[in-house]
């Protein structure tokens, strides 16, 4: 025999009606055993001897459902089994569908009576809706589920069915949980709860695939947290602790049991769901409720209850009860619990067979949801720092705007005194945001973040770059263009200078001078942007560049190399000479533009001396990179004397060091001085070798000169692929200005296709730029029948 409740009102196995005496059986059911006189006074309050009525609606009970009813002389009692019983198990089960199906009505929907007073009355309207609203959650609850693992079409159908079992109007908070349900498989029901939202002034806007990434919540590495939760015993309590973000809600949601979100309000908010049939009773009525409920119950976020909730759950874990309870808070317990979990991130292992999700997210969960729901992180981290004071956002955007986190840098730029900036690292960590050293675990992340704010990441990197030194600062001033003022304009040269020259000294001429193009200008840009251009091979840029510069010994001396560069001998060695009288850095370059000219003219004892005193200037200032380029001419002058100068270039290829465009150079002279012993494959290897270096660092004299001599070792074994050569080495060419290289280029490409009037025309290129010496070379061999010679050299 069962007592139906929830699709009418009887007995099974019964053909008994008595609404009075069934709505009393239900009573006991629900609540336990009753003093006489409450049942009484509840249920006939306006009769005569209310005791009297009560004991012959107990006779009845007793005829109809015999061996069912207890009672002494204080309390009365059933054991009758019910239906809400039923839907109390599915409830705790999750099994939604068994839930729908018991609770197809309603609580003693449609049952009525004129004379049930008003405690009656109350108590089985508070009934009715305390089950709604535990059967609507769990459906709620299941639905999220399902969405979760991507059945969308079942949880909107589940939403549909949470939405009907409401008589009075949602939550506010479940309007929105049921519009995302809904819009995520386009219901047309999403329509009616976003417009009842708008009642509440909550606006609702979303696209279906906004709302199915939503969703799509996974939880993945708390499988023994899960397990250890769900094997709660009656009456043992648990405390799942972490900071925000690190999965605690989620955690709890995929459990079975009542979900009761924490919340300051009226007083016993919180727990109203499970207590409003006694809220008229007073803390002592609640207490005795709380400890007869068999069932599981998911408390979270205790920080946010309620005062008389948080006070009724204290008392509660003293005197004892059937309940288990799972409590999430970012604190430390307050209550001793039976099992208490520390939640962080989810572990490398546990991420093991997601490629990329450890690396992406280092495991912070709603990372890890978000990555593998191919979402861009950047959004979940938006989220996460609304939740932030904005000090304690400035604290994390600026630790992610540097390469290496400087708390003490941060603090300063900041303006932050030590106790407010302690209190923003305790709360980036606890959200797990943050190392203990201060490095920001998700840096791409994060610079997405700015890079979509402007207005936050450009007045940021210009404070934090206010404090740093010049090459450190130079990438932070370089984000926050736009934003300088007066007052940073020096500060912001020397940074861009600073970068430069490590540009510079790492061999990429042609990325220096780019960046120096975004410099204010002043005179000591301008003069390193030539320098770059120079170096990159760009000689009439340079030239162009630095044309309305006054003359000094350092302009004098950058000059004097694009003149020789240019085929301009006279000028440069006028200018060369005058720039010896500069400094011991512009005798330097002087002597080296010097030793260049005597080797363009076959003076290669002169050259050398004069490569060999500037490699002696270079080495006292300290110039690596400068020395090492001297060292390599000096070689070269060797080589052009006869002698064997194989260990000097390998000499030279160790002092260069991380210099791109010098390796290149001296892989260039070294495949030059293999091609002199008749070594063709080192040289070819030697030329491959080095063309992306110099590619790569942008040097392009350099590049050109290794695509001319792979030309000229390729025409003897492969003419296409020394075609191809030939015409890479014009390319790089025509990009320098250079007419020396370009001529030669033109020359050796002219000879191999036997063409004569573009030969010619080569050799007028030559003139003009007053390279007899070569033309010298190119016409000792030009029989009647026109078989050209071509031509490789070494560089300097």
């Amino acid at each position: 025999m069962k007592l139906v409740t929830l699709q009418g009102l009887h007995l099974t196995g019964s053909s008994y009606k008595g609404k009075h005496p069934l709505v009393l059986l239900a009573y006991l059911a629900i609540e336990g055993p009753t003093e006489r006189r409450a049942l009484s006074e509840l249920f006939w309050p306006d009769a005569r001897d209310p005791l009297n009525s009560l004991s012959a609606a107990l006779t009845r009970l007793r005829k109809h459902a015999p061996g069912f009813i207890e009672a002494d002389e204080v309390r009365v009692w059933t054991t009758i089994r019910c239906d809400v019983h039923d839907l109390q198990e599915a409830l705790e089960s999750d099994d939604a569908d068994r839930v729908l199906g018991l609770h197809e009505r309603g609580f003693l929907d449609g049952v009525f009576e004129s004379d049930w007073g008003v405690g009656l009355e109350g108590w089985v309207l508070a009934q009715r809706d305390l089950l709604g609203e535990q059967v609507r959650r769990c459906v709620l609850r299941v639905a999220e589920s399902e969405a979760a693992l991507g059945r969308f079409g079942v949880a909107a159908s589940y939403a549909e069915a949470a939405f009907s079992l409401v008589a009075s109007g949602c939550e506010p908070e479940e309007l929105a949980r049921l519009f995302v349900l809904l819009r995520a498989d386009d219901r047309a029901l999403a329509a009616q709860v976003k417009d009842e939202a708008a009642g509440f002034g909550i606006a609702l806007e979303l696209r279906a695939d906004e709302a199915r990434g939503r969703l799509q919540r996974l939880l993945i590495g708390r499988e023994s947290e899960r397990q250890q939760l769900l094997s709660l015993r009656e009456g043992e309590w648990a405390w799942v602790r972490s900071g925000p973000g690190l999965g605690k809600t989620t955690l709890l949601r995929s459990l079975p049991g009542v979900f009761l979100t924490g919340r300051a309000g009226l007083p016993y908010a919180t727990l109203e769901p499970l207590i409003k049939s006694v809220l008229h009773e007073g803390e002592a009525g609640i207490l005795q409720h709380l400890r007869g409920l068999d069932r599981v119950c998911l408390i979270d976020n205790w920080e946010r209850m309620d005062a008389e909730s948080q006070h009724v759950v204290r008392k509660l874990r003293g005197l004892g009860s059937r309940l288990r309870l799972v409590i999430s808070s970012r604190l430390p317990p307050v209550v001793l619990p039976d099992v208490s979990l520390e939640l962080g991130r989810i572990s490398r292992v546990a991420l093991a067979r997601y490629e990329g999700a450890w690396e992406e997210t280092q495991g912070l969960p709603g990372f890890v949801n978000a990555f593998l729901r191919k979402q861009p992180l950047f959004r979940v981290l938006e989220d996460r720092l609304e939740a932030l004071s904005e000090p304690v956002r400035r604290v994390y955007l600026a630790l992610g705007l540097l390469e290496h986190a400087d708390l003490v840098l941060v603090r300063q730029a900041l303006g932050l005194s030590a106790s407010e900036m302690a209190a923003g690292v305790d709360d980036l960590l606890a959200m797990g945001l943050i190392e203990p050293s201060g490095q920001v675990r998700l840096r791409q992340a994060t610079l997405t973040y700015l890079e979509a704010h402007p207005t936050i990441l450009g007045p940021l990197a210009l404070t934090l770059a206010r404090f740093l030194e010049p090459l450190q600062a130079f990438d932070l001033y370089r984000l926050s263009r736009g934003f300088w003022g007066a007052d940073d304009e020096e500060k912001v040269q020397d940074a861009y200078v600073a970068y430069a020259l490590e540009l510079l000294r790492r061999g990429f001429p042609q990325r220096a001078a780019g960046v120096l193009r975004e410099a204010p200008a002043s005179r000591g840009v301008t003069l390193l942007m030539g320098k770059a251009f120079e170096k990159a091979g760009q000689y009439q840029e340079a030239f162009e560049v630095t044309r309305e510069l006054s003359e000094s010994a350092e302009v004098l001396s950058l000059r004097a190399t694009l003149f020789e560069r240019l085929g301009r001998p006279e000028d440069a060695r006028e200018a060369a000479e005058r720039a010896l009288f500069g400094s011991t850095e512009t005798r330097a370059e002087s002597c080296m533009t010097l030793g260049r000219l005597h080797l363009s003219q076959g003076e290669f004892v002169k050259a050398g001396q004069l490569f060999k005193q500037a490699a002696r200037l270079w080495r006292a200032l300290g110039r690596q990179t400068s020395w090492a380029e001297a060292l390599n001419n000096e070689a070269v002058a060797l080589s052009k004397q006869g002698k064997d100068a194989q260990g000097a270039f390998e000499k030279v290829l160790e002092a260069v060091g991380d210099n791109l465009a010098l390796q290149a150079l001296v892989k260039l002279n070294l495949g030059r001085e293999f091609e002199s012993q008749g070594k063709v494959l080192k040289a070819v290897e030697a030329y491959e070798a080095a063309i992306p270096l110099a590619e790569t660092a942008g040097a392009i004299d350099v590049a050109t000169r290794l695509w001319n001599n792979l030309g000229v070792c390729f025409e003897s074994s492969d003419v296409s692929k020394a075609v191809h050569a030939y015409r890479q080495a014009l390319k790089f060419a025509q990009q320098s200005g250079e007419k020396r290289t370009i001529g030669m280029v033109l020359a050796n490409l002219a000879a191999l296709e036997l063409n004569y009037e573009a030969w010619q025309e080569a050799m007028y290129l030559l003139d003009a730029a007053g390279h007899a010496e070569l033309i010298e070379v190119f016409w000792q061999n030009l029989p009647e029948n026109h078989v050209f010679l071509t031509y490789t050299e070494l560089n300097v």
